[in-house]
C-alpha cells in the first residue's frame, strides 16, 4: 500500500529507504519478547506527500517515538536502537 501511495505521490527521498525503514522497524518490534504483531507500525504513519528528510524525521519524532515509549515505558532501556539514523542504516 506505502509503495502504490509513492507510486502516486513521489517522495523526494528514495522510496526504497521508507520502505525498508518500516520493514526494519517492524521486524525490530516483532523481535521483541513482549510484543508481538498486534504492535507493528503502519504504513498510515508515513503517508505523505512530497516527503522529505525533514518530514521522516517529524513522522519518527513525533508519531514513531511516542508509540515506542509507550510500548516501552516500564523498559526505557529497550528504546536503544530505535533511533532513526541507527534503523536506516541498520541494513
Amino acid at each position: 500500500m506505502l509503495a502504490r501511495f509513492f507510486e502516486k505521490y513521489p517522495p523526494r527521498i528514495s522510496p526504497a529507504i521508507v520502505l525498508d525503514l518500516l520493514r526494519r522497524l517492524n521486524g525490530k518490534i516483532r523481535a521483541e519478547k513482549s510484543l508481538g504483531k498486534g504492535f507493528e507500525i503502519g504504513h498510515a504513519l508515513f503517508m505523505e506527500e512530497d516527503l522529505d528528510e525533514e518530514k521522516l524525521e517529524m513522522i519518527w519524532r513525533y508519531r514513531i517515538l511516542p508509540l515506542l515509549e509507550e510500548y516501552f515505558f516500564d523498559a526505557p532501556e529497550r528504546l536503544g536502537g530505535f533511533g532513526l539514523e541507527e534503523m536506516i542504516t541498520a541494513g
